[in-house]
């Protein structure tokens, strides 16, 4: 492999005033050039993780044998008979909970999609910014962390209230961090679990429907924490393998998701929110009655959200608008019997004076352009 500068603007790790003495997690970097591997040991101790090193795929194996690390960051291209993308088979089945980033010089998109369906959390092209290495690590290892607790409390089969309210606020904290990933989408579940609410209650749905259409709305898009920034944030339009990565998310979500005996309830919502009432959404192509009402209703509250909030390739429709546009998927991406309510239920606007409120607020404001509506806009919502 040719030796490569490791950032675009700079060609050394960025000083910190003073070391961090607080050990934030244990990093395994591989990478079989010396002046790269060394660079994002000494940043990475710097932000005060504890960091081991290895050249090759091999040496990172018999390490990861002998230590316990919350991440692996990797090269692709690794000497050897073994590279970056079988270290991350090889990481996955020792520790599923652990992160893996993949550095690569020449980035494929057929490689990025095998990447993550392989497990990988993010993956970056060299050259790349310290920054950049610093968020992605931050998240996986906050990711780690906010797991770890979640299962813990699985283990212990606790049964009171509070703490299985506590395990659930985990999983919808590690949601809102990911809409945080993008200033388009901060506050979106939010919005969408307090919209799912509402029309819940509109509908007559029991307790335990009504707890799994709020608490599903908040956790919808959890999938996309192995989501680019760069695909979410991508102001033109997707690209037909780029398009397949967002695809994935709803996948990515149930499987988080699986593992948590209290989270099973609303593995439904998180798999099937993009499922669409004809049979032509993903990631099964359910239709018609296949697709329960709790998910129904967390749809279309993403679906309204989606449209009314401003994002980078497209400005927000009018609630007018949205509405014209919920009648005109009447039939193929909901049923029809379920817009009507919904429609009625915006007109009425019982969320007046929360996060939802703020969105419909700014989605009436003025200079919104019309747009058609389209999978890709809910998708990346």
């Amino acid at each position: 492999m040719s030796s490569q500068t490791i950032v675009a603007e700079q060609s050394a790790p960025p000083k910190s005033s003073a070391p961090v003495a607080e050990n934030r997690g244990r990093i395994l970097v591989t990478d079989d050039e010396p002046g790269i591997r060394q660079s994002l040991s000494m940043f990475l101790k710097r932000l005060g993780y504890e960091v081991n090193e290895a050249a090759t795929a091999d040496a990172a194996v018999e390490l990861l044998d002998r230590h316990d690390f919350d991440l692996v960051l990797s090269d692709i291209a690794l000497p050897g008979t073994t590279n970056g993308l079988d270290l991350l088979t090889k990481v996955k089945a020792r520790s599923p909970d652990v992160d893996v980033i993949l550095m690569t010089g020449h980035l494929d998109l057929d490689f990025a999609i095998d990447a993550l369906k392989k497990g990988a959390s993010d993956y970056f092209k060299k050259p790349f910014l310290f920054d950049e290495i610093k968020h992605a690590v931050e998240r996986a290892v906050e990711r780690r962390k906010l797991l770890g607790k979640a299962r813990e409390l699985d283990k212990l089969q606790l049964k009171h209230d509070a703490l299985k309210d506590l395990q659930r606020e985990v999983l919808v904290s590690v949601a809102a961090m990911i809409d945080a990933k993008s200033p388009y989408t901060r506050a979106h579940s939010e919005r969408v679990g307090i919209y799912s609410r509402h029309f819940g209650q509109k509908l007559g749905i029991s307790s335990r429907e009504l707890k799994i259409v709020t608490t599903g709305g908040r956790l919808h898009d959890i999938g996309k924490i192995g989501t680019p920034d760069q695909i979410i944030d991508k102001p033109e339009r997707l690209t037909p393998e780029e398009w397949k990565i967002v695809q994935h998310h709803p996948v990515c979500g149930a499987e988080l998701l699986k593992p948590i005996a209290m989270m099973r309830p609303y593995i439904s919502v998180v798999r099937w929110h993009h499922e669409n009432h004809d049979g032509t959404g993903y990631p099964d192509r359910l239709s018609g009655v296949q697709i329960p009402l709790t998910v129904q209703i967390v749809k279309i509250a993403d679906y309204y959200d989606a449209i009314t909030s401003d994002r980078p390739y497209r400005k927000p429709m009018t609630m007018r608008e949205a509405c014209a546009t919920l009648e005109r998927e009447s039939g193929s991406a909901f049923p029809r019997e379920i817009v009507g309510s919904f429609i009625e239920l915006l007109h009425a606007a019982p969320w007046r004076g929360t996060t939802a409120d703020v969105g419909e607020n700014e989605a009436e404001a003025g200079t919104r352009g019309k747009v058609a509506a389209s999978a890709e806009r809910v998708g990346r919502s």
